[in-house]
């Protein structure tokens, strides 16, 4: 099999390794698309092409080996539009953990989504809140969760129709994210969510996102609901609770359960209370515009997109306005699959409140006085973005300083291959 791989400069290593560790699969790299410009024409003796230069007749099937949900999508789009009828797409989580995603067969169809982009629809990342309220309350939360003044649960019956209703759209969803708030304080809800997006998209990488404080006193019965759902767990480590790290990793070890672990020491400002910024570099640059935000049968750009209205009080304004201005109704009529793709993959007036080259970071702490300072949250918008083409400062594309990251990778970790 002649293979066209599509993947980024720090991938390369990993993806070629992983091919030639299977001779006996006779996969041939044909060439290497990066998704930027290349900077050299081979790499490992394998030729280095623009994107734009794939041709469908030159090759057998193309894998694309990309961890940033954004340009996955990017990706796929621009396949679809060539029709192109055999893609591999190596999954985020495997991908994060350098697994092989190769078997005897060919492909593990546990780590990789098949595609025919002549009749299959993908979306990269969808996510939902289990809960808005948190245990935690750090300042400059991504979700608002400090100005989330009362209990507030995903409404259920509505997260399975609007799932229902998106699996009509996509046959294909790579990852599907339940976070908060923190998730783990709805232990019984965070597992009927799983179970409903199990149901919809049952080879999709599901994952239920978590500070790790409740992790060690959740009941044996809730691990192996999870288990059984094939999701895995993520948890997002600050620095109040890294005495307990021990503990949480020993929890998810004997639970059995697929996880990674992120220490996390900063956070960032980055939002602006009025658009400045320019929508189309910050699009670009930010690490969540591919993380999709679904609530109350609506599809955002990003969680940002519609959270910041809990936030929106605090500077003299409506939630509404934020809530749904950008958000994509799934229950229109005659809605298009990639027309809704290209939306979400295009800038979204959030994105323009948004001001990536001026990002400030702060050492993590939680907020100590209630209501919550918004200027935890926001810039100064006296200092605008105007001109603003990407050449400025460099943007760190990662909050989570260097060596910080660990991650362990159960050794077999059970997903639905759909067989």
């Amino acid at each position: 099999m002649r293979l066209a791989i599509i993947s980024s400069r720090k991938l390369y290593d990993y993806v070629l390794d992983t091919i030639e560790k299977h001779p006996s699969l006779d996969m041939t790299p044909f060439c290497i698309a990066d998704w930027r410009k290349p900077m050299r024409d081979v790499f490992r003796g394998i030729p280095l092409i623009g994107l734009s230069a794939l041709k469908a007749q030159d090759f057998d099937a193309v894998l694309v080996t990309v961890s940033n949900p954004h340009r996955m999508n990017e990706i796929v789009l621009k396949l679809h539009e060539r029709q192109f009828s055999n893609v591999y797409i190596v999954r985020l989580f495997p991908l994060a953990m350098r697994a092989d995603f190769l078997d005897a067969n060919g492909f593990n169809l546990d780590y990789v989504d098949r595609l025919n982009l002549i009749e299959d629809t993908f979306l990269a990342h969808v996510e939902s809140l289990v809960c808005d309220h948190c245990n935690l309350n750090c300042k400059s939360c991504g979700a608002f969760s400090p100005f989330v003044h009362t209990k507030h649960i995903a409404n259920i019956e509505q997260y399975a129709s609007d799932m229902e209703r998106l699996s009509k759209l996509f046959s294909t969803i790579s990852v599907v994210n339940l976070l908060g708030g923190e998730p783990l304080l709805e232990p019984d809800l965070a597992v009927d969510m799983s179970r409903i997006a199990r149901e919809y998209y049952p080879n999709s990488d599901l994952r239920i996102l978590t500070n790790g404080i409740l992790v060690p006193s959740m009941k044996p019965e809730f691990w192996d609901k999870l288990n059984k759902l094939h999701a895995s767990v993520e948890v997002t480590v600050y620095p109040a609770v890294f005495p307990n790290l021990p503990k949480i990793e020993e929890t998810l070890l004997n639970a059995g359960v697929a996880y990674r672990i992120a220490k996390v020491n900063t956070f960032g400002r980055w939002l602006l209370a009025e658009p400045h910024g320019n929508e189309v570099f910050n699009n670009d640059q930010c690490m969540c515009s591919g993380c999709h935000f679904l609530r109350d049968g609506h599809l955002a750009k990003c969680g940002t997109a519609w959270l910041m209205g809990y936030l929106a009080p605090a500077i003299g304004r409506e939630p509404e306005e934020f809530r749904t201005r950008d958000a994509i109704d799934l229950y229109a009529d005659d809605l298009d699959a990639w027309e809704v793709l290209r939306k979400l993959t295009g800038p979204a007036d959030i994105c323009g409140q948004c001001a990536w080259n001026r990002i400030e970071q702060h050492d993590w702490e939680p907020v100590r006085h209630f209501p919550p300072d918004p200027g935890d949250w926001l810039l100064d918008d006296a200092e605008k973005q105007d001109g603003n083409t990407g050449q400025e400062d460099h943007v760190p594309r990662n909050l989570v300083p260097d060596g910080a990251y660990y991650a362990t990778f159960r050794k077999t970790v059970q997903t639905n291959s759909g067989k």
